[in-house]
């Protein structure tokens, strides 16, 4: 769960469009559960499986092996957003939970952008009913952009280390499946033809 990357509301940034907000708190919950979910489908395709592609077995792609064998150059991974309502009540209907459940199980899932009316959350795994989620209503500093340029440019923190310990939770969050909101969006990331 703690590897998982958490995104929240932030303070302190720069005025947004020459506008008074310096902060998202309030309105941002809806986007910041949109970056989880995109951010945690780009970890899948970037850091899933390291070890495993330079194995030498065929399909590692960085194996012994990979440069005898054929690729399929039309082919390139993918994130799937479903949109969906579940229900006509201010909670989703039951007969779809265990459906829900399950696509959380699949190994394409990288979650479901929901939560309870007028809060949304980003859904990531579950047991049984109830649902594992990270929870956007935090409000942590903003990172200064001279703080993730410099980290990234030069490789040493000039002013100070990039602060990871904000993009991960330590919280495990859990609610009953019951309690979803009808409105949601499944997520799904495909990285080869036969993951579709």
């Amino acid at each position: 769960f703690h590897s998982r990357v958490w995104i929240t509301y932030r303070r302190g940034f720069p005025q947004i469009g020459g506008g008074t907000y310096t902060t998202d708190a309030g309105w941002g919950c809806t986007l910041r559960s949109g970056q989880m979910l995109l951010a945690n489908a780009l970890q899948s395709h970037f850091f899933d499986g390291v070890s495993r592609t330079y194995v030498d077995l065929p399909g590692a792609p960085f194996s012994s092996a990979a440069g005898c064998q054929p690729t399929d150059n039309a082919w390139a991974p993918l994130v799937i957003l479903v949109p969906l309502v579940l229900g006509l009540d201010r909670c989703v209907n039951p007969r779809y939970v265990p459906g829900i459940v399950r696509m959380l199980g699949l190994p394409q899932s990288v979650g479901i952008l929901g939560g309870k009316p007028c809060a949304s959350l980003y859904f990531v795994g579950a047991q049984d009913e109830e649902l594992f989620y990270l929870d956007p209503h935090t409000v942590q500093l903003a990172v200064p952009l001279e703080q993730i340029w410099g980290c990234a440019q030069t490789g040493s923190p000039e002013s100070g280390p990039f602060p990871t310990e904000t993009y991960h939770c330590r919280s495990v969050l859990h609610m009953n499946a019951r309690e979803l909101d009808p409105s949601m969006v499944l997520g799904f990331y495909c990285r080869t033809r036969a993951d579709f």
